[in-house]
């Protein structure tokens, strides 16, 4: 398979998968790529699911889900994602 060199017009053309901050595309997203981080006790996921983008971060070690919404925007969705840890704690102390 033909692979070109940065800058070569060949590689302008092919679809990106990732942002310069290292962020899936939304044409990614859109192919069924996934985004998602594994810090214990949390697994966080983004994803395109329909119309929008879905968050959904769970507490492994409690085997219970903290967060689940979609969104419209990919901005939102990767604010939640990005603010996942913060999220799961003020979650324990509303509990």
């Amino acid at each position: 398979m033909f692979y070109p060199k940065s800058g070569h017009p060949e590689r302008e053309r092919q679809p990106q998968f990732h942002t310069a901050d290292g962020w899936l595309t939304p044409y990614a997203l859109a192919c069924g790529y996934v985004e998602s981080n594994i810090r214990a006790p949390l697994y966080v996921r983004l994803a395109r699911i329909g119309g929008g983008y879905r968050v959904h971060i769970r507490d492994m070690a409690r085997e219970e889900d903290i967060f689940d919404e979609v969104f419209t925007r990919l901005g939102d969705a990767r604010r939640h994602f990005a603010h996942a840890r913060a999220l799961y704690v003020a979650t324990r102390e509303g509990n």
